[in-house]
Order: C-alpha cells, then sequence, then structure tokens
C-alpha cells in the first residue's frame, strides 16, 4: 500500500481553485544568521526497551526567519576526539521566529513530523553536540554526562537518561532562551519530553491571527498527476491583507499548472494574496506530477508572511513516501538497489532457463522495455506461462551484465490474466549485437546464417552471422527441451528469443522449438519425396515439389523427371505430366511467391530383387531468371530395409535425420541402463567412411533383445547429441528374426594422435563393435559418470598434458547413464597409472566423445600406490594451500537439488577426509578452500580430533552462489593472527562467489609479516572455456583492482592470490594476473608436475598460487598433492585423502624472514 504521512499545516504547492486573489510576490529579505542565534533545545537520547528513540531540538529566539543553508550538526562522544556528523543542511531551510526545527532518528516516529532524519546515535551516559553556522564557526554547544572537551558551555548537564530529555530552559510554552553559556545552569532534565517542529506554535506565543494548511491525496503512484491544496485561513474578527506564500516544492516533482500570479524560482513557489476577510480562508491549488520512480521527500519550510503587521505562519513537515504502484520496466531498469513494482507481459515461461536449484526465472515485458524476473524458491510455487499478464515487486538488481528484479518470495509475483503470447520485435543482427540500451530483455526476432552449432552440457550454442560479418550468439538452455539436430551449418534461420547481456555480450535466448525457423534464400527450390524401400513388383509414388521462395509469382514453370529408371518400369504420369522420350513433364501455370508450393507425381513399378533405385536429373526451368536449386538424388532401396551403412552416411550427419526408415542388424550391446541397445550390419559396404553400427534408443520401453539376436527395427532417425540413432516408441517397432552365428569381428582401436583425424577415424567406427585387446594405461580415472581415458601402452604415454596432441586417446564408459557417489554403483574403478586389457563393445557417442561401452568387465591391473605428503614446517617458514573440496554440504536445509543431501556418517566422513588431507599436506598455517557450504562447516572442521591440536580459525562470509557454496578459510592461531577480514563483492554482478580478503600478520618471533590473502572460485568453464573466458578474466580483474586499494593503503602490501580459477596455467585470466605483477607458484614447478585436474584424459591446471615479487624470493617448495585428481572415485568407507574431491591442493612453503 501507499505509505504516505498526511501531516497538517504544511506541504507542496498545487494549485488552482475557485476564489483566489492571487498576485506575484517578492520573498522576504532574511536578516544574517549571525544576528538570530540558533541554540540547541532539547534532546532525547533512547527510552526504556528502545535505544533509538531519539531526538534533537533547534530553536529560534528571534524575531526574524533563519536559514540554516550551510550549517551543520556534529556529535563526539568523551572517548574519541573524532567529531561524527549529525547532519548538514545543503538546501535553503528556515525556521520561523520563536520556533523550532526537529531532527528525528530514521525510523523513529515521534507522533508529530519530523523536519528531517539523523542516523548518528547517541550515548545517554556521556557525549557533546555542536551547532556550527555557514561560516564553520561554533553557533551552540551542549555536553552531558562525561563531556568531551570543546562540545560543551561551561559546566555539562547530567547524564541523558531513557525516557528523559535534556531541554533549555525556560521549557514548554515559555520557550527556551535561556543562554547564559553554562549548559548545568540552561538545562533541564525533563521526565516529559517536548519534541516541537517548523509547524509547531511559537513559544513564547506570537500573535499570529492566521493559519497555513497544505493537504494531498491520500495516496500516489509512480507517473501520477495530482493536485496540492494549500489553504489559508483567517482566524481573526477582521480582513487580514498582503500575505505573502512562499512553498518549496521538493525537487522530485514536476511542476504541471497553478493559478495566475503563482510564480516558481529556483524551486520555490510564490504568490500574494491581497486579501482575506475575517474568518475566512482562501485557498490555492497547484498540480504536480510524480516522476516514474519511487521515493520519500517532504515540504518543508513553507509558510506565509504578513507584510502588515510582519507575523510568520509555518506549515508542518508532510512527508510522502511513493513506494508501491507500478512504474514502466524501462523505468524500473534504471532503479538498480531500489524497490520497483513491474506489470508487464511474460515473454518466457518458468522453468525453461536455468537458475539454480529451487529457483525460477521468467521475463516480462512491456511498451517501455522487458526485464528478467528471478525468484529465489520460486520452484514448485511458481507457474508462469507465456502471455499471461504478471505484476512483480522486488529489488532490481545487475548481475552478470543483465538487469534483474528479485523479489524477497514467490508470493510478490501475481498472475493477474492468461492471454496470448506477444510478437517479437524484428531488428537487425547489426543492432542485436551493438544495442545494450533498449533491446535487453526484450523478446526480439533476427535472421542469420548459422556458422556455429555446438552442444555443452546443459546447453547449445548456435552463432548467426550476416554479410555485413555482425554476429550474434544464440543460447539454447537443454531445460526448454529445444534440440538443435534439425539446424544445419551454412543455412539461413530466423531466430526469435530473449535478447540479453551476458557477460558484457549480446546473447540470444530461444524459448521454445518454434524460435527457430528455417528461412530460404530466393530461390525455386525443388525436391524429392519417395519411399525409402520397395520389394519387387511393388508400384510407388515418386512426388517432385517445388517451393517458391522469391517474392514473384513465377508462371510457366516446367517440372521434368527420369522417365526410365534401372531397376523399375514407369507406370504412369499423375497431375497431367507428359511423356516424353525418356522424360516426364509439367508445366506449372503459376506458382505464388513467398513460399508457395506444388507437387506432381509419377509412379514406378520395382523390377529387381535387390539392390537401389536412384532417382536423379529431375529438375524445373522458369521463363524468368530465378535461380533455382535441385536437391540430391534420391535412393531406394529395393527389400524391406535401409542399410545401416546408408543411415550412418558419410557425413557426420544421417542424410536420414528425422525421417522414418526400417533396417536390420545383429545386436552387438544391450545397455538397458542407457535406454537402449545396438545394432551392427552383417553385410558392410565395403566403404570406410561409412560406419556400419547405430544405437536404438528405446527410451522407457522394455525390450527382450541380446546380444547376436538378428533385429528388425522401425523408427525415426534422431540426431541425439549428435549422435546418430534410431528411436522407436513401441515394441511392435522391433521384430527379434534370429540370431547370428557370431558377432561381427571387433574393430581393433589404435586411433591417430592427431584430435582432427582422431575425431574422422571414430566417427567411421560410431555404433560399431570395437576393441582393445593389447595393453592399455589409464591416464584418466574413474569418474563419476564411469569414465575413463586410456592409451594404449606401446606408445609409452603414461600422461597427456593439455596443449599437447590428445587424438590417441580412447574414452571408455560404465555402460550406464548413472552418476556415481563412490566407486559402490560402478562396475569397476581405475585410475592413473593402471592398465585395461580386454576391452569390447559398441563405439557410443554421448557428450562430446567417442566412447566403448563394454560388453563384459575388462581387465584390470593396478600397482599400489603410496598416499604423497608434504612436509610440516616450523617459524619463519610456514605454508600455504588451496583445494577445491568439492560439494562440502552439511546434513541441514537449505540444500541444491544436486548433489543428494549427504547423511551425518557421510558428513562426518567428508570432514575426516579433508583433514586427512590437510594433515598430509603438513598442517599448513593458511589454508584457503572451495565449494564450502557454510560457517558451520568450517567450525565443525576446526573442531576435528585430527585438527583440534592445530588451532585453526574458521573464516567464511556467504556468497550469492545458487548452489549455496563459498571459498573460506582455516588460519592456524598458533601461527598467524587474522587481522581483518573483508569479503569484495564485485560490481555488476560479476561473480556470486566474492573474493575473501583475509589480513594475516605471521608470527615469528622478533619480525612479523603481516600478508593479504584473496581467495577465488572463478566461473565454472561448463558453458565452453571460449564463451566464459571473458568474465573470468573480468574476474581477474576484479582481483587486481582490490590489489590497486591494498597498495594504495600499503605501498609495501605482500599479497596472495589463490583458488579455483577455473582457468589454465596459460590463459587470459592468469595472464591478467600475472601483468598486474603476480608470479605464478608453478613456475618452480616442471611441466608434467603442473597439474590439478583431470577432464577427460587431459591433465591440466585449475587451481593457482599467484603471489607478489615480495613473496616470490621467498617461495622455498611448491607442491601439488596428488590424492584426487589421479584416482577414481573411492570406497564409501575410505577416510583417507583419497578423491574427496576432484581437484588436487596446492601448497607452498615460504620462508616469511625472507620477505621484504
Amino acid at each position: 500500500m501507499r505509505n504516505i504521512m498526511r501531516l497538517f499545516i504544511g506541504s507542496v504547492l498545487l494549485g488552482l481553485l475557485a476564489g483566489c486573489s492571487v498576485s506575484s510576490s517578492d520573498p522576504p529579505t532574511l536578516e544574517p544568521p549571525s544576528t538570530y542565534p540558533i541554540l540547541i533545545s532539547e534532546v532525547m537520547a533512547g527510552k526504556q526497551g528502545n535505544n533509538n528513540y531519539e531526538f534533537i531540538e533547534l530553536y529560534n529566539p528571534g524575531v526574524n526567519l533563519v536559514d540554516l543553508q550551510g550549517w551543520s550538526l556534529w556529535y563526539r562522544l568523551a572517548t574519541s576526539d573524532a567529531d561524527l556528523p549529525v547532519y548538514s543542511w545543503e538546501m535553503r531551510t528556515l525556521i520561523p521566529p520563536h520556533g523550532h526545527y526537529l531532527l528525528v532518528r530514521s525510523g523513529e516516529d515521534l507522533g508529530l513530523p519530523a523536519d528531517a532524519f539523523f542516523t548518528q546515535g547517541l550515548n545517554t551516559s556521556g557525549g557533546g553536540l555542536t551547532l556550527r553556522n555557514a561560516s564553520v564557526s561554533t553557533a551552540d554547544s551542549l555536553g552531558w554526562g562525561v563531556a568531551p572537551e570543546g562540545f560543551l558551555e561551561g559546566v555539562a548537564t547530567p547524564k541523558l537518561q531513557n525516557d528523559y530529555s535534556l531541554e533549555r530552559k525556560p521549557g514548554g510554552e515559555a520557550g527556551n532562551k535561556s543562554d547564559t553559556d553554562n549548559n548545568e545552569t540552561d538545562f533541564l532534565l525533563q521526565s516529559s519530553p517536548y519534541p516541537q517542529n517548523t509547524g509547531s506554535a511559537a513559544t513564547p506565543a506570537l500573535d499570529v491571527p492566521f493559519q497555513i494548511e497544505l493537504s494531498l491525496p491520500v495516496s500516489l503512484n509512480p507517473g501520477e498527476r495530482f493536485p496540492l491544496t494549500l489553504t489559508l485561513r483567517n482566524n481573526s474578527a477582521q480582513s487580514i491583507s498582503n500575505l505573502n506564500v512562499e512553498l518549496p516544492i521538493p525537487s522530485e516533482f514536476t511542476f504541471i499548472e497553478s493559478p495566475s500570479g503563482v510564480t516558481l524560482s529556483e524551486g520555490v513557489a510564490a504568490w500574494t494574496i491581497s486579501e482575506i476577510p475575517p474568518s475566512a480562508e482562501e485557498i490555492t491549488q497547484i498540480t504536480l506530477e510524480v516522476p516514474w520512480t519511487y521515493f520519500t521527500t517532504a515540504f518543508r519550510s513553507y509558510y506565509a508572511h504578513s507584510s502588515t503587521d510582519g507575523t510568520y505562519a509555518f506549515g508542518e513537515p508532510y512527508w510522502i513516501s511513493v513506494s508501491t504502484g507500478s512504474v514502466p520496466i524501462g523505468v524500473a531498469r534504471s532503479l538498480i538497489g531500489s524497490v520497483a513494482t513491474i506489470e508487464g507481459i511474460a515473454t518466457m515461461y518458468t522453468g525453461g532457463y536455468y537458475s539454480g536449484g529451487g529457483n525460477v526465472k521468467f521475463y516480462l515485458e512491456d511498451d517501455s522495455g522487458g526485464v528478467q524476473i528471478y525468484v529465489p524458491t520460486g520452484e514448485g510455487a511458481l507457474d508462469v506461462p507465456i502471455g499471461a499478464t504478471v505484476q512483480a515487486r522486488g529489488v532490481m538488481t545487475l548481475y552478470r551484465g543483465a538487469i534483474e528484479l528479485i523479489p524477497d518470495t514467490p508470493e510478490d509475483v501475481e498472475v493477474l490474466a492468461l492471454g496470448e503470447a506477444p510478437e517479437a520485435i524484428p531488428v537487425s543482427l547489426q543492432l542485436a549485437v551493438h544495442d545494450n540500451e533498449d533491446l535487453p530483455g526484450r523478446l526480439v526476432e533476427v535472421v542469420g546464417t548459422a556458422s556455429r552449432i555446438e552442444e555443452f552440457s546443459y546447453s547449445y550454442e548456435i552463432d548467426l552471422v550476416d554479410d555485413e560479418g555482425n554476429l550474434l550468439s544464440l543460447y539454447v538452455d537443454k531445460l526448454t527441451e529445444m534440440t538443435t539436430e534439425a539446424l544445419e551449418e551454412g543455412r539461413l534461420y530466423q531466430a526469435s528469443g530473449i535478447m540479453e547481456i551476458r557477460d558484457g555480450r549480446m546473447q540470444l535466448n530461444p524459448r521454445q522449438q518454434d524460435d527457430l525457423v528455417e528461412l530460404f534464400p530466393p530461390v525455386v527450390q525443388i525436391s524429392i519425396d519417395a519411399p525409402n524401400t520397395i520389394h519387387s513388383g511393388e508400384i510407388i509414388t515418386i512426388t517432385i515439389n517445388a517451393s517458391n521462395h522469391t517474392s514473384e509469382a513465377i508462371e510457366d514453370l516446367r517440372i521434368w523427371a527420369p522417365h526410365n529408371l534401372e531397376g523399375a518400369l514407369f507406370v504412369d504420369a499423375l497431375d497431367e505430366g507428359e511423356v516424353s522420350a525418356d522424360i516426364l513433364k509439367w508445366i506449372i501455370p503459376e506458382l505464388p511467391g513467398n513460399g508457395g508450393t506444388t507437387s506432381v507425381s509419377y509412379r514406378v513399378q520395382a523390377q529387381a530383387f535387390d539392390g537401389t533405385i536412384v532417382i536423379d536429373g529431375y529438375g524445373a526451368q522458369a521463363p524468368s531468371t530465378v535461380e533455382i536449386l535441385v536437391g540430391e538424388p534420391k535412393r531406394i532401396f529395393l527389400g524391406s530395409y535401409v542399410p545401416i551403412w546408408a543411415i550412418q552416411g558419410s557425413g557426420d550427419r544421417s542424410p536420414y535425420k528425422l525421417e522414418n526408415v526400417t533396417t536390420t542388424g545383429a545386436v552387438i550391446g544391450v545397455f538397458p541402463d542407457m535406454a537402449g541397445f545396438w545394432i551392427q550390419n552383417t553385410t558392410p559396404d565395403q566403404d570406410s567412411e561409412t560406419s556400419e553400427g547405430l544405437f536404438i534408443s528405446t527410451g522407457e520401453l522394455s525390450i527382450p533383445v541380446a546380444l547376436g539376436d538378428r533385429v528388425e527395427v522401425g523408427g525415426k532417425i534422431r540426431e541425439v547429441s549428435a549422435q546418430t540413432q534410431l528411436e522407436i516408441f513401441s515394441a511392435d517397432d522391433i521384430t527379434v528374426s534370429g540370431s547370428v552365428t557370431a558377432l561381427p569381428a571387433a574393430f581393433l582401436l589404435d586411433p591417430p594422435a592427431d584430435k582432427d583425424e582422431s575425431a574422422l577415424y571414430f566417427e567411421t567406427l560410431e555404433g560399431m563393435l570395437v576393441a582393445v585387446d593389447e595393453p592399455a594405461l589409464v591416464v584418466g580415472p574413474t569418474t563419476r559418470f564411469g569414465e575413463s581415458a586410456l592409451v594404449l601402452a606401446k606408445h609409452e604415454i603414461s600422461r597427456v598434458m593439455r596443449g599437447e596432441p590428445n587424438g590417441l586417446l580412447i574414452m571408455v564408459d560404465d555402460g550406464s547413464s548413472e552418476e556415481h557417489l563412490d566407486r559402490s554403483t560402478l562396475p569397476y574403478a581405475v585410475s592413473t597409472g593402471d592398465q585395461i586389457t580386454g576391452l569390447e563393445g559398441p563405439l557410443a557417442f554421448t557428450y562430446g566423445q567417442y566412447k566403448i561401452e563394454p560388453n563384459h568387465l575388462p581387465g584390470t591391473i593396478s600397482e599400489p600406490y603410496e598416499i604423497g605428503s608434504v612436509p610440516s614446517v616450523e617459524p619463519p617458514m610456514f605454508s600455504m594451500m588451496t583445494w577445491n573440496v568439492e560439494n562440502l554440504f552439511d546434513i541441514l536445509d537449505p540444500h541444491p537439488s544436486s548433489p543428494p543431501r549427504p547423511r551425518k556418517a557421510k558428513y562426518e566422513l567428508d570432514l575426516t577426509k579433508v583433514a586427512n588431507t590437510l594433515l598430509a599436506a603438513g598442517a599448513p598455517t593458511i589454508v584457503g578452500l572451495q565449494e564450502v557450504e557454510n560457517i558451520g562447516i568450517m567450525e565443525d572442521l576446526a573442531a576435528h580430533e585430527l585438527l583440534s591440536p592445530f588451532n585453526y580459525l574458521p573464516v567464511l562470509i556467504e556468497g550469492t552462489d545458487s548452489r549455496g557454496i563459498d571459498v573460506a578459510y582455516l588460519v592456524r592461531a598458533d601461527r598467524a593472527q587474522i587481522l581483518d577480514v573483508q569479503q569484495f563483492v564485485a560490481p555488476e554482478g560479476l561473480t556470486s562467489r566474492p573474493p575473501l580478503l583475509i589480513k594475516v600478520q605471521l608470527d615469528m618471533g622478533d619480525e612479523n609479516r603481516v600478508l593479504y590473502v584473496l581467495n577465488n572460485h572463478f566461473t565454472s568453464l561448463a558453458g565452453g572455456e571460449a564463451a566464459t573466458e571473458p568474465r573470468r578474466a573480468a574476474q581477474s580483474a576484479w582481483n587486481v583492482e582490490i590489489i590497486d586499494r591494498l597498495h594504495a593503503a600499503d605501498p609495501d602490501a605482500h599479497v596472495v592470490v589463490l583458488g579455483d580459477l577455473n582457468s589454465f596455467y596459460n590463459s587470459l585470466p592468469i595472464d591478467v594476473l600475472r601483468e598486474s605483477g603476480l608470479r605464478h607458484a608453478f613456475e618452480l614447478l616442471p611441466g608434467e608436475e603442473r597439474y590439478t585436474y583431470i577432464y577427460q584424459g587431459v591433465s591440466q591446471t585449475l587451481d593457482h598460487i599467484l603471489v607478489s615479487p615480495s613473496i616470490w624470493a621467498a617461495l622455498e617448495e611448491v607442491h601439488v598433492l596428488h590424492t584426487n585428481a589421479d584416482f577414481a572415485m573411492p570406497d564409501p568407507d575410505d577416510d583417507s585423502p583419497i578423491r574427496k574431491s576432484d581437484h588436487d591442493p596446492v601448497i607452498v612453503i615460504i620462508d616469511g624472514l625472507r620477505i621484504e
């Protein structure tokens, strides 16, 4: 509801009303402020149960107006020499003769309006106030209790008490004129405080025969025009003449209209009323307009002055708060940090864009703009469809460059009505790329040619380009259930979706499948439809289709097709076709433009019993110069099946994509946990560029097939995650016709080293039975997805580092889609350095990788290993560690959707594994951790029996990560002191896990050192390295800015930046830190040891420690404790350091005395 405080006798100007006699007037001349002293007249510092119930009152003992502009009020405690600002008057502010001015503590209500509010708290036991005039000279002072020097006059008053005030004598209706320059003499402790404002009656009373009142509407909304009414009332039995009125208009309002004679100068409305009869009143009404925003302001210092007898009548301050009511979305986007209410049409539904566990987001749009609504805890509580009219209230926030409204609760979002989906705004690709002011948040439509179509774990990305080279990226969230399998690079598309800024880049976010529509160039397109298979003697219909994508109709279009087909006999021509020699011809009198279509057909009868019928040589001709594009030849297979090699084709996509086919083959792998099985052609085509294997997707159907079954399968060809597969919809789509005597011989894998050559090598084998029949070395351990990476042992490669050729990698899966929490659910588990033999199974392509799905457990040979360790050190040596502990969550709510909430025993096991890791790391002096849920976990960790001897102190400040993971520290209190802790929230939502700074003093006897340590967890690589690197580079730049601030305050500051930076050793984000002067600890390590993480068999660095040159000179040792990245998922009861995380800890040992 509108919170408008109506205070009588005072307020703004708005005007026009019948019956007033008005003329313009000049404001009265004010005497110099020094002529009439202003006194501190009453102070209160709290009441029982509310220490904030405070006010400070000023008094004008003179008979003229006093302007406080340029004055200031200060407070000082007896225990400090710091002057604390209470209030400063920067604008014209008048105190009436014998009148008061009331300052009230913010948030408090004294029962009468405040003239202004202050935030500085007052101490009852002692303190002092000093009022300084515009010349910065002391006008008055008041000290009480133990009063500070210079903030009192004479002797201080007794201390203040709750429920009491100090009031200047004589007090009450007699006024506050006593001024002997002695606080003890001039003030009394009052049990009945008596606050007064500028609208209160003069004390002592003055004979003022008129009064002034202000009134406004009860409620105001943003953008509303309203009447402000000022009433002057004659309370005497005689006429009053020549009243000059002044009404300052708050700067937020726009002056719209007033009666003649009212002038507006420098924000003050002024006019003269020539005469008011006895007991009558004059009303002036002015029209003002509320801006499209929210604010709180007051009408103050308004008065009427009689030029006849010099008397004044002031009105009370009139506070008004415009805090509700909808504002245009375009206006709300400018109110960053403020609460706003908006109303618009939903252009995006809830649940289609990822927003973190338990949260939802959607988009609203009106004529002025569009904006994202991000609703924490909204999942399951809020359902917004496209086209709904919605009202939402929340804080306007900037996150990763995007503006969003965040409601406090889901109840702050209300669906008002359902409706039709709005139309997208057509914009050029050039405008979409460059207009980051008007387009973000809006539903737009662009046209461009697809230059890139790429799949990631949670999304697809598409780049559209135009003829001028403008490129716009589309982000297709997989939560929308959209697919890009029908799209192809090089084709023209119309794309609709929400335009948004993402990490400084404009990006289009489609919402549903029909947001992506293929467009065609201005040509006539000729294509052919015919069955994929035909039996001998069967008659089929062949159809030639013509589509006119030009803007004009085409007359006399001639279409032709071959008459004689090898393996088929011509039957007849349909649609008035004519036979001419070996050609069939049709003449189309008119083919409409803009997508007009027509079709002509003829029939043939199969004569052969096997082989194929190829229809080629069809086409069209028009009298005009229009371009005609003719499709590919059509192949019809004689018999019941399309062979697998034809389905796979020679490219990376099936030529039968989204077509219904029937094929046959032998079952070479059955994997219910992957919802399907593989078949392979037993009569290959001998073409090395085509695969003979195919995945059959059964979905939730239970299909009883076994290895060696010969099956006939009918369904739709799909390209799901770039894997060609045949999707069935019923058990009747599969027929087991027998079994084969032996499975096809498995292809023995030995891929080339070059990555691109390796991809082509595996493409020709997709879906086929493959094997590794010689020893292979594990270079990537079994992950939580059951995947591991191998290299044939004969290549003598034990590790593949990032940047090295990685085509030799052979990926192996576990034959399921399950995510494993430990090795108890894995069929087998291998670690780096183990050997595997006897692998055989179909070659799948999932999540961007070719991988073997084993038909049986392979043989494994594991070498015993020893857990590494780092030596512990004593002062002046100290050690520092960074480690991503991976999902260290407790057993309490809230908890993200993934991973599952741990049981108490699992939580305690996790703490023990972390503790054992810290012991193996030598109990470092400073430990920086990432992916910790809360400070309670850090406290539990510090109190763990294995770590309690080291007196670790936990540090964690919550960030805003959607999963609730934060960065944290443990600092050994026996070796160091924490001097300061700060979280540096980045601008514009750059990171939800802000850098956490600790200032630490290292205790080394007589010579201590102070370090500044910044702990970071940069944005994930999940969205692709290229797409997410600019954000990480910006996060590095934010660290550099923090370091610059530290150096500004302490030029000799010794700084450490550490954490999971999700950036490779040689990458832009790390280079940004290097260019600031930091040195990387890994410079002391040989290249083969610079890894903390293994992804798909490639060892790489994601975790870093960079230090100032002063610390670099003192570095003694650098260690990577390889207890995680090289190891498979752990045993569920293993409390050793092995595989608590997927990241390895990094530890540095430093000689503290060498830090200079």
